[in-house]
């Protein structure tokens, strides 16, 4: 794993300098992605006998790489990322720094990494916690979840003006309804804990509509935004699983990024991109340009 940052303790880099007077909004593009983990040996059955899994990770690990640096993104939430789909990332993406945990708490699970654009960003601290009754204990889970879940969070500065602002990644449980409420309610709690005069973005694939609870407690009060709700200008489908079809349900959107004060976003897409038949993954990534700071207040 040389070169990729999963280190379990909050980490610091040297500061950059602030910046001296205020400046005009700071434009950020944020992508919410599961990439759906690599299972090895899984073969698809068929009338004649067993054939290998098009849609296995080594066949799209080429694409997944060009559609993050084809769209630029400053900061990607990651979903369902084993340790070797992080590595094939970094081998592709050299721009890109990756920080996080994975859930199981020793290096052997999935991620929910956040993965950032390292010549515009600096890392200025971060950490990682579970999604449970006891958020530092490594592995836990609580309520009726599955499996462990893992929220991990960082504090970044833009090059070169120094501007600052919070980023959370999670994967809520699939199967457990309170455990996704719970889990909701504690991200709102944790991260109005993390630098609140900072402005803060929240990514993930939450396992729940917008019509939910989860949602509900997430934009509770009015401070946080859907930026697909918020978007002035949207592209691409109204929902983001799939199973490697590109079909779904209008409205069927899990897959999330919200966005708190003094940002405005500008334009959110949901992309439905393919190669060779292919799909990137089984959910549509997600897309959101938006602008932090002066003048930064609206939709």
């Amino acid at each position: 794993m040389t070169g990729i940052v999963l280190a379990a303790a909050i980490a610091c880099a040297a500061d950059p300098p602030a910046p001296e007077s205020p400046a005009a909004a700071l434009r950020i593009r944020a992508m919410t992605f599961n990439i759906r983990y690599a299972n090895p040996g899984r073969s698809v059955r068929g009338m004649k006998g067993s054939r290998v899994d098009p849609n296995r990770w080594e066949a799209r690990r080429d694409s997944v790489a060009r559609a993050i640096r084809e769209r630029a993104p400053h900061i990607v939430g990651l979903q369902e990322a084993l340790p070797s789909q992080l590595i094939d990332l970094r081998e592709r993406l050299p721009e890109y720094d990756v920080f996080g945990l994975d859930r199981n708490g020793d290096g052997t699970g999935e991620h929910s990494s956040i993965l950032f654009d390292a010549r515009r960003l600096d890392r200025i601290e971060g950490g990682t916690f579970w999604l449970s009754e006891t958020p530092e204990k490594r592995g836990s889970k609580s309520w009726d979840s599955a499996l462990p879940r893992i929220a991990t969070w960082c504090v970044f500065a833009e090059r070169p003006s120094g501007r600052r602002f919070v980023v959370l990644n999670t994967h809520f449980d699939h199967r457990g309804e309170e455990a996704r409420r719970r889990s909701a309610s504690l991200i709102r709690t944790r991260i109005a804990g993390i630098r609140p005069d900072l402005p803060r973005i929240i990514t993930g694939d939450f396992n729940a509509l917008p019509s939910s609870e989860p949602h509900k407690t997430l934009l509770e009060g009015g401070s946080f935004r859907d930026a697909w709700e918020a978007a002035g200008e949207r592209a691409g489908p109204d929902f983001t699983f799939h199973g490697f079809t590109g079909k779904g349900k209008a409205g069927q959107r899990i897959d999330w990024i919200i966005v708190g004060p003094g940002i405005r976003v500008e334009r959110a897409e949901t992309i439905d991109a393919k190669e060779k038949d292919i799909y990137l993954s089984d959910h549509f990534p997600v897309l959101a340009d938006l602008l932090i700071g002066e003048g930064s207040e609206g939709r």
